[in-house]
């Protein structure tokens, strides 16, 4: 059994379910609403922690009565967080979640009043505990420090990745230290790639020590092993009735790190990444069981 590290956020997430997407100015009845856990790295290590290896999670906590929601979730399927940093005078991070059941399709409003996890706070953290170290890409300047601080105690080979979501300045600056990317269609399109093909083979060029990986929802996923030159895209064979995609993405990643933790290919973990997000779409929340 391993031991994984997820760096990130957790919040609550709102999730309202209607049968269509509202228009703008639109009143509609949501159809039910469900309140749980949420945020990229939460969801990964929460998955992680039901594929057989021990998962922690390091982030920012609120002292309010929603952070219960984030605490209970984590003491029900497992995930350790000792590290974590305790803030009074905060709120929980919370997304507003549109679940439409129609498409599948999930708006998100998030609203955050939490302040980021610091590299001041990290030093302290037993890195050498960790056969992996996972990080959500935000916060650059704090996370540069930390990712720097991981590689000097830790050496070249220990893997680490990181994921790129959103569009953030110096973002890809996180890569320098990293093994493993995950490169999330909404980044290289925020980058005027003009394909993800195109994108990644730049990305390899300049961090040719990289294995990259973009997952491209029902599709499938394009991959690029640091020593070849092209991109391939490897399809799902699942196809199924989407119930709930929030979180498949960070579903997607902490089952590519399992796969290759236990030492398969990037293309298998690729495949087997592929039949672990498809289970969890196929039901609300992240209850694999």
């Amino acid at each position: 059994m391993a031991r994984i590290l997820f760096v990130g956020i957790a919040s609550v997430d709102i999730v309202n379910i209607v049968a269509d997407y509202p228009r703008e100015d639109e009143k509609i009845r949501a159809i039910s609403q469900l309140v749980r856990r949420g945020g990229n790295a939460a969801n990964s290590a929460v998955v992680m922690a039901q594929l057989g290896h021990e998962s922690h999670w390091i982030g920012m906590l609120a002292q309010d009565a929603q952070v219960n929601i984030i605490l209970d979730d984590f003491a029900r399927f497992g995930v350790q967080h000792t590290d974590a940093v305790n803030m009074c005078s905060s709120h929980t991070p919370t997304s507003y979640i549109t679940l439409a059941q129609k498409t599948g399709s999930r708006t998100i409003v998030h609203y955050r009043n939490l302040r980021e996890l610091l590299a001041s706070d990290f030093s302290s953290v037993d890195v050498e505990q960790y056969d992996w170290i996972h990080f959500e890409g935000r916060n650059v300047s704090e996370s540069y420090a930390m990712l720097r601080e991981i590689r000097q105690r830790m050496g070249s080979n220990f893997p680490i990745s990181v994921e790129l979501e959103k569009g953030r300045d110096n973002l890809e600056s996180l890569l320098t230290f990293a093994t493993l990317a995950f490169v999330s269609k909404e980044y290289w399109q925020s980058q005027a790639a003009q394909s993800v093909e195109f994108y990644l083979a730049a990305l390899h060029q300049q961090y040719p020590h990289l294995d990259l990986i973009s997952p491209m929802g029902a599709q499938g996923a394009w991959m690029l092993y640091q020593q070849e030159k092209q991109a391939r895209f490897v399809p799902t064979p699942h196809q199924i009735q989407v119930v709930d995609s929030v979180g498949a993405g960070d579903t997607f990643n902490a089952a590519i790190i399992c796969a290759l933790l236990n030492q398969q290919s990037l293309e298998e973990a690729v495949l087997f990444a592929h039949g672990v997000a498809a289970k969890k779409c196929q039901r609300f929340g992240f209850d694999l069981s």
